[in-house]
């Protein structure tokens, strides 16, 4: 088994999720400063 393209697959799928939250949680400030929320 090739354990390094796992790995990989799963870094690129944490970094991915990550970077979609962190999107959120931007828009989500926007949002509120804006008194929106």
């Amino acid at each position: 088994m090739n354990f390094n393209e796992q790995d990989n697959d799963f870094t690129g799928l944490v970094e991915r999720s990550m970077k979609i939250n962190f999107e959120l949680l931007q828009r989500f400030a926007k949002a509120l400063r804006r008194g929106d929320a």
